[in-house]
């Protein structure tokens, strides 16, 4: 049913090069013009951010605890604490498990998050976004954070890649790569900055609103009256 749909449309849009592919993978019969590369737009956000911290703030960000890879943003995280006093930790998520939740709460600088809140009012406060997922297609989360120039940390997997290419990237399950790379960041305030200014321009640019608003005028246009 799925193919036939496919085969019978106009037109196709996939979000990613890397989402084309693999439909041009499982369909080869597919037209490989009939499918159009056209991101969702990203607005860019203008947020008033505390200036002169004396901390640095990392956010977990995923509702989807385990695949989103909470255990190891946990465990990292862990280590963190011991090593570093000027760091606040923001974990949001609807499935945290208990022990995780009961062993976070005994630290004031680690605030859990499980019920539902304005994701912008997270993103004030962060530094670091961090997402050591194990798997995803997409992250909306990943490209609202880089919109307000908040570098990141994330799982080294093809579509974040191509959506957001100054992100530091570390194998999904590699927990010693993820906590050298946050402390790399943690310590280098002039390298946050400039990874976070090159992925905001990056969303500028890849996610304009107007941009995508022609291209996807142009692309009805041409499946209505073809």
């Amino acid at each position: 049913m799925e193919k036939e749909i496919l085969k019978r449309s106009a037109a196709i849009i996939a979000w990613t090069k890397w989402a084309k592919t693999l439909l041009l993978k499982y369909y080869p019969d597919l037209d490989y013009d009939k499918i159009q590369v056209i991101p969702p737009p990203a607005p860019l956000q203008f947020i008033h951010k505390e200036l002169n911290k004396d901390h640095v703030t990392i956010l977990f960000l995923g509702d989807d605890f385990y695949r989103k890879g909470g255990i190891i943003a946990s465990s990292v995280f862990k280590n963190l604490i011991l090593k570093y006093k000027n760091i606040k930790i923001i974990i949001k998520s609807n499935k945290i498990p208990y022990r995780y939740k009961s062993y976070f709460n005994k630290f004031n600088n680690v605030k859990i998050i499980d019920y539902f809140i304005n994701t912008l009012e997270l993103y004030k406060e962060t530094d670091i976004f961090f997402l050591p997922t194990r798997a995803d297609t997409y992250s909306m989360s990943l490209i609202e954070a880089n919109s307000l120039g908040i570098p990141a940390i994330v799982s080294d997997l093809l579509p974040l890649r191509e959506i957001s290419p100054f992100s530091i990237f570390c194998n999904a399950n590699d927990e010693k790569a993820f906590y050298e790379a946050l402390c790399f960041l943690i310590e280098n305030d002039k390298e946050r900055k400039l990874l976070g200014f090159r992925s905001r321009k990056f969303v500028e640019e890849k996610f304009d609103p107007i941009r995508i608003s022609i291209e996807m005028e142009k692309l009805y246009r041409l499946a209505i009256y073809n």
